[in-house]
């Protein structure tokens, strides 16, 4: 596995920008350092022109080789909380690993963080850097059709199935689905597979919806 795709594997499904991150009111709580210290592990840095080619834990144990982002650690300002948004499972940070890491090597047991919530994702995604990535991914996993797509408020689509693997992401606004006897509410950046065969219907939220789809045969959807 490659560094990009371990960086797939773990980080979020949209691009964000950092400076609509900032201005959200939220609180700050704090966290145990260990619940965030995995991402010292991980290649979430880049180095002399690579791309995810560098870690923390590389800076850490050899500062005199990567002395770029060791002296953007000494400069990170920790009198900013850490922004933190749960993702697969852990608290993936929106916003301040060199922070993370200045108050590690000092020593810290916890550190403030504001833990955003996942409904605030329309409020800080780059729109447009989402949707390619979304395309890429579906793309890279085969199907032999992916395309965005926007559908007025309210819109349906009565029950129907596909002969082949459609699956699509939410960008903007939100749908509900009637899938295999389940209610299913899909906001961004949420993914869903629909089974090939199963019938299935859907309503359109009241703010229209934005998604990409991948289709396995060209007009299935």
């Amino acid at each position: 596995m490659n560094n990009l795709e371990l960086i797939k594997q773990v980080g979020f499904d949209f691009s964000w920008d950092e400076k609509k991150v900032w201005p959200l009111n939220e609180p700050i709580t704090t966290m145990p350092v260990a619940d965030l210290v995995w991402h010292f592990e991980m290649p979430f840095w880049w180095e002399n022109g690579g791309v995810y080619n560098l870690s923390a834990k590389e800076v850490i144990e050899n500062p005199e080789l990567h002395q770029e982002e060791w002296q953007r650690i000494q400069r990170a300002d920790t009198s900013h909380p850490l922004d933190v948004m749960e993702n697969k499972g852990k608290w993936l940070l929106l916003d301040g690993l060199h922070r993370l890491v200045k108050l590690f090597l000092a020593g810290n047991k916890e550190v403030p963080v504001r833990i955003i919530p996942r409904s605030r994702i329309p409020e800080i995604m780059n729109y447009d850097e989402t949707i390619s990535e979304c395309k890429r991914t579906l793309t890279e996993q085969g199907f032999a059709n992916v395309y965005d797509w926007e559908d007025k408020p309210n819109t349906e689509y009565p029950a129907h199935a596909h002969k082949g693997k459609v699956s699509f992401y939410v960008i903007k606004g939100s749908i509900t689905m009637k899938l295999d006897q389940k209610t299913i509410i899909l906001k961004p950046v949420d993914r869903i597979d629909v089974p090939v065969g199963v019938t299935h219907s859907a309503v359109v939220g009241s703010e229209g919806c934005t998604f990409v789809v991948g289709e396995e045969i060209e007009g299935d959807s």
